[in-house]
């Protein structure tokens, strides 16, 4: 654990979290429910890891009786959380997340980011993203099975021009995405009636 970021208490290790997860993102004083999604998103991750320090001069048998208790973030799991952030702040810069529903929104970022890690963590499983593929992947896990031309329209609203060739291209990569092994990855999958849905 030497390596890890350890704190002195649970909340300061959400906060931290919350702040990486979520700022620049949303103005998190304005969003009503964050705490429980950075607190949701810490359970479906496990990126927080309980550990007991030992006490060495407590002042009373009853101190030493209780465990001194902390907690910690691994290094891996932040490397994978800047990884994943790179492109969410991608969409972020040009605020595609700015006057969406958090209700949605913010519960479809937690789960892309959540379902990520934990490929990550899995090195027969592991995949590299860029920001176009994050952020069509957001806006899946957000609206569920979306046709091509509905993404595009959502994307132009954003002033996110991508042609509907190019998005069927990497919505393509996306079904079949090389692991970091040379394994493939499907992220999504098409429906029967043509549309598109997340796999993670």
């Amino acid at each position: 654990m030497n390596d890890d970021i350890i704190f002195d208490y649970e909340k300061e290790a959400i906060l931290f979290i919350q702040n990486k997860v979520f700022a620049g993102i949303y103005d998190t004083d304005s969003i009503f429910g964050l705490l429980n999604q950075t607190e949701e998103f810490v359970q479906q991750t496990n990126v927080i890891t309980q550990i007991s320090i030992d006490i060495e001069n407590a002042e009373d048998t009853a101190e030493l009786l209780l465990p001194k208790l902390r907690y910690a973030i691994k290094n891996e799991d932040i490397k994978l959380l800047d990884a994943i952030l790179d492109g969410l702040k991608a969409a972020a810069s040009v605020n595609y997340f700015q006057g969406s529903p958090p209700d949605k929104t913010i519960p479809a970022i937690t789960g892309v980011i959540a379902a990520l890690i934990k490929l990550g963590r899995d090195l027969l499983k592991g995949v590299r993203l860029n920001s176009r593929e994050l952020l069509l992947l957001v806006i899946l896990k957000k609206d569920g099975a979306t046709e091509i031309s509905v993404l595009r329209e959502q994307l132009l609203g954003k002033k996110i021009d991508i042609e509907e060739k190019e998005l069927l291209i990497i919505i393509g990569d996306l079904s079949q995405k090389k692991s970091l092994i040379g394994t493939n990855v499907s992220l999504v999958a098409k429906t029967t009636d043509g549309r598109w849905v997340t796999t993670i």
